[in-house]
């Protein structure tokens, strides 16, 4: 089932703090429409999980896993739900867990962001 795939960042280390170490990815690993593929699938995985009230609780690098043949064409997929709970929707906790998980989501969106644009610089300038 995750053959293939492996986890598109480290954990965090004592120099990074709190953000994920993206160290295995090379100049050009990820190229713009994996990016936007990537990031509009967790998307919608993310959609789906609390559409039915279940939030992932541990969102960031270190649990996405990626496979692919190509800068092109990365296949995602959301892993380790060892944090992950059911709450109530319709109410103002459920809200703060929502924007919780979606600040996660943005702030994982800015770190490709700056992969992207590290990887495009370092492939343009060379």
């Amino acid at each position: 089932l995750l053959e293939g795939y492996q986890a598109i960042a480290n954990p965090p280390s004592m120099e990074s703090c709190t953000r994920d170490v993206y160290d295995q990815l090379t100049a050009g690993a990820i190229g713009p429409k994996s990016a936007l593929n990537m990031i509009g699938g967790l998307l919608a995985t993310l959609t789906a999980l609390h559409g039915k009230g279940i939030v992932h609780g541990d969102f960031y690098g270190h649990n996405i896993l990626v496979s692919s043949s190509s800068s092109e064409n990365w296949k995602v997929k959301l892993s380790d739900f060892g944090a992950a709970f059911f709450y109530p929707t319709q109410t103002e906790f459920g809200a703060l867990i929502q924007k919780t998980e979606l600040r996660a989501f943005g702030i994982f969106c800015a770190e490709i962001e700056a992969l992207l644009v590290a990887t495009t610089t370092t492939t343009t300038t060379t």
